[in-house]
Parts: C-alpha cells; structure tokens; sequence
C-alpha cells in the first residue's frame, strides 16, 4: 500500500517558488489555497521567514525537505536575484544522486521557449482560465505524490480481490453504476476496502468525501446528522471553513444540490438507517461520472434507491489468509513460531476468519509467553474479547425491534444449528414473529441460513450469549437464559432460579464429576436407545434436584433437563413452558397433574416411558411430540388431545406396535371417526373410490399415494385389511395386506387407517385409479362391506408446499392432520422398486392367504419380512 509523502522523509510536499509582486497576490494566493485544500502540504517562503533576515540556509532545508518543487515563471521571475537563488538550489536539490526531488515548472504569462531561451516580450495573454489551470496543477502534484488521504494498515491480506472488483465498476461509465453496497458483518473488512478504494481513486473526481463512522457519529454527538451534512456539503463546495446549516430538511436540499454539480467519488461508511440515506444523498441525484461507495452491515438498505445498486459481499477469510493475517500480528511474519503453533491453530479456529478478531488477538499476544497464550484461551471460552465484542455487538443494538433482539438471543443461546422450520414453529408460539425476525436478522448479517439450518458465526453466537451474560454477570440465576450447563446446574442445586429465568438448558452427562462424555455408536447401523448403544448404563443421578427449584422460574418457556431426575411434586413445573426436553426422562409416565397447556414440543427422547400419560390429557398447542428410542413404550397417547399435532417421532420405539412401515408403505391406526383433509383430496362413502390423476398447478409428478379409510370396530372378532390400488391406464394392480391386524381397542366406535404410499414415477396424470378396501375375519372370511365406513385418496407431489390447510383443518374434529405424511432421508425403498407395469403385486408378510384373487399376472412378494421396519428411520408428519 501506497503511503503519504510526509510518512516518507518529507517534510512538506511541495516547497512554492515565485516572484511575490507578479503573483503573490493572484495566481500563486490561488495556487497555494488549492493545494491546501487537496490536503497537500505546501511550503511558501513568506509563511514562516522575515524578509529581513538572511534565508539561505532555511530556504535549502524546506527545499531539501520537500517532496516536488513548483516553480511559477512569471513576467519578472528572471530579474529577482531571490528567485535565482531559489532556482540554483533546486536544481541542485533535483541532482543530487539519492535525491527523489521532482520539479513542476508553471508558465504563467510567459511561453516556455522565453524561459528556456530567455527572450521574448512576456505579454501575450493566458489562454485558459485560470481556475481550470490550476485544477490541473493540483492533479498533476497529487499523482506525482501518490498521496494517501486516509490511513490503512501495511497488513492487508486477503483483500485484492475484492478490491480489484470494486475497481473495475469505478470503470463502468452506464447510468445504474452509480452506487455499491459493500455488505457483511461486523469486523469482516468492509471500511478497510472502501479506504483502500478510496486512496486509490480520489485523485480522478472534481471532488472526493469520505464520511467516517456514520452511524456512531449520528447518534453520539449533538447535532450530528448535521455535522455530517455540513461535513459533506463542505467538501463538495471546497469550503474553507465549515459550511453552516440549519436544520436537516435544509441540509437536505444543499447536499442534494451540491450532487449534482461535480463529478464526485463519495464514501459513507457504516450506513445503518434509510433516514441516514435520506439525510447525506436525498433525491439520490448525481452529476455525470460521480459514483458511491456504502459499507452496511444491513442488506435490506436495497429496497430503499432508486437505482438498484451493485451489492459486493465481503465474507470470511479463508484458512490461509487468516494463519498470515494472525502471524503478522502475532509474530511479525507470515507463519507462526515454536512452541505456538497449536495455540495459533486454536485461536485461527476461534476467530472463524474475521479480521477484526484476527488483528486484535495476534496484537494482544505478541511478544506473550505460551501461557499466557493459554490463558487467553481458556478466558475466550468464557468470556469474550472486549474490543471484539463491541464492534460485533453494534448490530445487535441497532436492532430496531426488541423481538428481533429477544429472537436473536433465544437462538444464539439455544438454537445455533437448528432447522428454521423448527425454530418457527417453536418460536411463534412465543410471540416472537420469527418469519420476520429471522429475515430482519438475516439482512444484518447476523445469522444464517444452511441446508435449512440457521447458523451463526461463532464471535456472533458468543456475543449474543455475552450480552446475556452482563444481565447479571456474577448471578446466573437473574439471567433470562441458562445455556451453560455449569451454571444451569448451579441455579438448579442451590435454588437460585428467579422469574427473570426464560431459558434452561442442562444435560448432567456434560457436567464436571457427575457423568462421563460418552459417545454415541451404531450397533449393525440400527440405532438403540442410550443406554444401550452408548455401551454402559448411566447411574441414577445421586443429585437429585428438587422441583421446586423450577417452581420459582414463573416465566420459563425453554426448559432442557437431559438425564436429571427430580424430587417432589412435578405440579410445580411451570406453566409457561412451550419447548420440553427431557432425554432420559425417568418415569414411567407423565404425571397427570403436570401442566403442559401451552407446550409446543415435547422431546422425551430415551425415556423409560411405557406410556406418555396415565388416560386421557389435552394438550390443544403441541405440534412436535418426540419420542423416539423410548424402548418400554407400548402405547401412543390418545390424538384427540393433540388436535394441532404436526410431526410425530416413534424411532427406535420398538415395544410400539400400532406404527408399520414395509414395502415403501407407511401406516398407522389411530383413534377417531374423521378421516383428514389433504390438499389434492378424493372422499366417498363406502370402501371403493376412483378418480383420474390431475396436472400439478406447477407442473410436478406424483411421489406418492395417502391412502385412508374409517371403520367400524367389531369385538367379537379381529378384521384383517387388503388394500388395492388399480391403475387401470398401466394395468397395474398393487394388493397390500398390512402385517399388522386392525386396531380395536379404545371406547370410540370406529377407528381409522392411515397410510403414505410411496409410489415413485408410476402415477402420471391422466392415470385411472380405483382404490378399493375389503375387510377379512381373520381365518378368511369376508367381511360385510359396510363396515368401512368412508375412504379417501390424495396425491403427493415432488414439489408440494407446506401450505395452511385452511379453513376444512377448524372441521376435522378430534383428529388433525397436515397436508401430507413425509418420510425420512433415511428411507429409500419405494413401490416402484418392486414393480412393473401390466403385472398384478401381492404385498403380504404373514402366512394369511387369499387363493380366489390370484392368477398368472399375479406376483406374490410373500416372505419372512426383510422389508418390514417399526417406525425405524421415519419421521410421520399428520396426527
């Protein structure tokens, strides 16, 4: 990086020599004014000698002390000895062998061939304006001087690609490369870019600005819009003192007007607010040429020009960039030294490529002993660096919303890594708005989104969890969140939980002296519940914490508790509690007396569960119920206490028998005389139903079938279901016979079966389908087909949207399903799989046979069962 000429030996940038009683007065007065107002620094020998005294020996030092000598021959320069004198020594000063004086000779009145010849008359007229001569003069010094306006670190890694980017639009003359976003996080370079630009490029505008700091300066000084557009409009004018400005609509329309006049390169850096846009560019009208430069960390600033500008991303450096970035810092080299190279690696990991937090940490440890570097680290593990986190929390404080602020916080504390989808669903129920929030968080580079996951940056997330932290950095207990489980188990066993308390998270596995960290492994690929595929039994935890301990939390919504047990009433949980995990959850049941009205999910993962609650229990807001490798539980809850219901996980439970999953088909019964309400939806009365497949509104194909019927439950004897899908066009006939019997138990007179069949590619549109259900005894007999009572088809497509349901879902009465039943990335095997088109398929485990529907076409998949899985791997989205 270029750098000033002052920072280079000299003194003065230019050292002024002319003939005072020609010029002094006119042209050299406007001369000199010019290049102080470029920033040049310039020396005229009546600034600092008296004309009485002997000059010569000062004179050669401000000209040796000088970068460029200017030389104005006028019509009387040749006739002062003075002048000649100062002419001599210049020229002495330009020949000196180590010497990098430049000269700049400046004919004013004069034709050069006098002055090299020394004849002539001197009076033939200037020929251009003045003013425009001298704009030139100033231009021709500032390249000779290569001149720096602004300071920039000599480490500049990692930043020539953006920077020849920037370039190259600075080079687009089109009317819409007006304006460039430099956008990113806090820290990430942005301001280093732009100066960089800047310095390189201000030399080719009639006038350049570059605006520092916006956002600070805006809101930490009395009048500071105004400041800025004084500072501004000043700039533009080339006003030697401060331009004066009023009020802000004033300062408005100056600036806005002083726009349009020259060709200008202006820099506003850390724009956060459309009202700062409004204030420094108004109508955001520009004279010809002009281009501007904005660095924000707030991408939906897009919405607010008139012009869409070019928005450059700056994002994290890489790992090579950041081991030299730190290096320079630390050791004054580009690679680290013994013993420091694991620390290095270490910190380089901890600063995830963020140049601020790389500069700040390489400055703070150089010269440090290693352990001191160690301690540094195990101190950012707690706490984080303080220059860093004040950078990095500026976005969050600038958060217009104090629900963005609440959102951020719930998901720096607990959600990092999570699916948005979940967070939403979880979040809403909180009255955070999360859709919006998440956007608003989003724009300002604070979070995220991967794979359908919401990330942080890893500075970001502990400055989130430090904001928390300085609520009551000496007593946890007054936080709003507990997310380190050293202080969660601290608030739980000394009673020390308040109602300020609105998340806790603690897993006993992970706390110091009580359990060891084990690690989770696969058995055959077949997951087990913990205690088994972690290879030992955890012992009962000895702490046992009280209940009451939660009792004094009023205002708890998040409440984690993995492999802790607790004494006393569970009545006293709270009843504010919309998000419960309790992996490992010891008991055999839920206790009837807990209250979980506005739970939203409920995780009990691992339980020793053999039924979720003791009878009926209505739970109307819980959408996600977990409870996966609860190895005991024999029995789901009753769904009609859970009308809003979404996703269901049975994982690994495998004393659960009222879930199948075989031959690509998943199905389940369920208690209820509703059958649901699906998007693209057929229902009759009766067993059998037919239909002809439509386009999708998008153009998507089929994936699958939901097949569903009701029927009426008969005690004497146990029914057996065959299922047949005709596709008439193909002549394809799929018969199923589910291995697992109709379900007849509960008080309700008719139950109903749900299925997702997976069809892959052979349904197409213009396909005729006739679905048909016929009920057996047991043994074979036939059933009356009256006892189903009502069936109904939809077809699932590739690309289908989780849409509302609408207004049909507020009629489904005791049983609520979603749009469609989904099944798990780790399911691959499909119907289509299985079949070929013009074939009749016989889907059947068990030994129960029916002789009178087979013939030729006919292909018997009876077997000992390889297909068949309880619920491993899926995850049913619907009851």
């Amino acid at each position: 990086m270029t750098t000033t000429s002052t920072s280079s030996g000299f003194s003065y940038d230019v050292f002024l020599s002319f003939r005072g009683e020609d010029t002094r007065h006119t042209f050299t007065d406007h001369l000199y004014a010019a290049l102080k107002q470029a920033a040049i620094r310039t020396f005229r020998d009546d600034d600092a000698m008296d004309r009485g005294k002997l000059l010569d020996p000062e004179l050669k030092k401000a000209i040796h002390e000088s970068a460029i000598s200017i030389i104005v021959f006028s019509r009387n320069y040749a006739s002062s000895k003075w002048c000649l004198d100062e002419v001599l020594t210049i020229i002495e000063e330009q020949e000196r062998l180590s010497s990098k004086h430049e000269v700049v000779p400046v004919f004013y009145h004069v034709e050069p061939s006098d002055v090299r010849n020394q004849t002539g008359s001197f009076e033939k007229a200037f020929e251009k304006p003045e003013a425009e001569f001298i704009s030139k003069i100033v231009n021709v010094i500032r390249k000779k001087l290569n001149y720096n306006l602004l300071y920039v670190d000599d480490n500049l890694i990692g930043i020539k690609n953006h920077v020849d980017r920037i370039e190259s639009w600075l080079q687009d003359p089109s009317p819409e490369a007006v304006i460039l976003l430099i956008h990113g996080m806090g820290g990430i370079g942005k301001s280093t870019i732009a100066k960089c630009i800047y310095n390189s490029n201000y030399k080719e505008y009639d006038v350049s600005c570059f605006l520092a700091d916006i956002h600070e300066t805006s809101n930490h000084h009395n009048g500071g819009f105004l400041r800025l557009q004084a500072q501004l409009l000043s700039k533009i004018l080339r006003s030697e003192k401060e331009e004066v400005i009023w009020n802000l609509d004033e300062g408005i329309m100056k600036v806005a007007n002083a726009l349009c006049n020259k060709k200008v390169l202006l820099v506003l850096d850390d724009i956060k607010t459309r009202k700062q846009l409004l204030y420094l560019l108004g109508r955001q009208q520009f004279y010809t040429g002009s281009k501007v430069i904005i660095t924000t960390r707030d991408i939906s600033l897009l919405t607010n020009f008139n012009i869409p500008p070019m928005v450059h991303p700056i994002e994290e450096l890489g790992l090579s960039d950041s081991k030299e970035l730190f290096c320079m810092y630390a050791f004054r080299r580009d690679h680290p030294i013994e013993p420091y190279i694991l620390q290095t690696k270490l910190i380089i990991q901890h600063c995830g490529g963020l140049p601020l937090a790389l500069k700040v940490l390489g400055s703070y440890l150089n010269r440090k002993n290693i352990n001191v570097w160690k301690d540094a680290m195990r101190k950012l593990d707690e706490i984080p660096n303080p220059d860093i986190q004040k950078v990095l929390q500026l976005s969050f404080d600038t958060l217009e919303e104090t629900k963005d602020k609440d959102l951020f916080l719930y998901i720096a504390c607990f959600f990092v890594g999570e699916k948005e989808e979940f967070i939403v669903k979880l979040l809403a129920e909180c009255d955070l708005y999360p859709e919006d929030g998440i956007q608003n968080l989003k724009d300002r580079s604070l979070l995220y989104i991967e794979f359908g996951s919401v990330m942080m940056h890893q500075l970001i997330k502990e400055m989130g969890q430090e904001v928390v932290r300085q609520e009551s950095p000496k007593d946890p207990g007054k936080r709003s969140r507990l997310w380190n489980y050293q202080d969660s188990y601290k608030v739980l066993r000394e009673n020390e939980g308040t109602r300020k308390v609105e998340g806790l998270v603690l897993d006993m596995r992970r706390i110091k002296g009580i359990y060891p960290t084990s690690i989770v492994n696969r058995e055959n690929g077949i997951k087990r519940c913990f205690e088994d595929f972690s290879g030992h039994t955890f012992p009962t935890n000895k702490e046992n914490f009280k209940v009451v301990a939660l009792e004094k939390m009023k205002n708890l919504m998040l409440l984690q508790l993995d492999y802790a047990t607790f004494s006393g009433s569970y009545k006293k949980l709270p009843k504010t509690l919309r998000l419960l995990r309790w992996h490992g959850f010891p008991l055999k049941s839920i206790p009837s007396d807990v209250s979980l009205q506005k739970l939203v999910v409920l995780d009990l993962c691992y339980s020793k569960l053999e039924e979720v609650w003791d009878g009926f229990k209505e739970i109307g807001s819980l959408k996600i119920l977990n409870l996966s490798y609860s190895l005991k539980l024999m029995k789901t809850p009753d769904f009609r206490g859970l009308p809003s219901l979404e996703s269901l996980l049975l994982e690994g439970c495998e004393s659960l028998t009222q879930v199948l999953y075989e031959f690509g088909i998943f199905s389940i019964y369920v208690l209820g005389k509703t059958l649901p309400c699906f998007r693209y939806n057929y229902k009759k009365k009766g067993s059998t139903i037919s239909f002809t497949v439509p386009s999708h509104p998008n153009g998507s194909g089929t994936s699958g079938l939901n097949v569903c019927f009701m029927y009426a439950k008969n005690i004497e004897y146990r029914s057996i279901p065959i299922i047949e899908v005709n596709n008439k066009t193909k002549v394809l006939v799929w018969i199923y016979n589910p291995t697992a019997r109709l379900y007849q138990g509960g008080d309700l007179e008719y139950n109903v079966w749900l299925s997702f069949w997976r069809t892959g590619n052979l349904l197409d549109y213009g396909d005729e389908i006739v679905v048909s259900i016929t009920l057996y005894k047991y043994g074979g007999t036939k059933v009356e087909v009256e006892i189903v009572e009502e069936c109904c088809v939809n077809l699932v497509y590739d690309e289908d949207n989780e849409e509302e349901i609408g207004e049909e879902k507020k009629d489904m009465g005791t049983l609520c399903m979603l749009n469609q039943i989904s099944w798990s990335e780790r399911m691959h095997v499909e119907i289509s799989d299985y079949v070929h088109s013009g074939k009749t398929y016989f889907f059947e485990h068990n030994g129960f046979i029916l002789e009178d529907i087979e013939d030729e076409s006919t292909v018997d998949w009876r077997g000992p069962g390889p297909e068949t899985s309880w619920f491993r791997g899926l995850e049913y989205n619907g009851f």
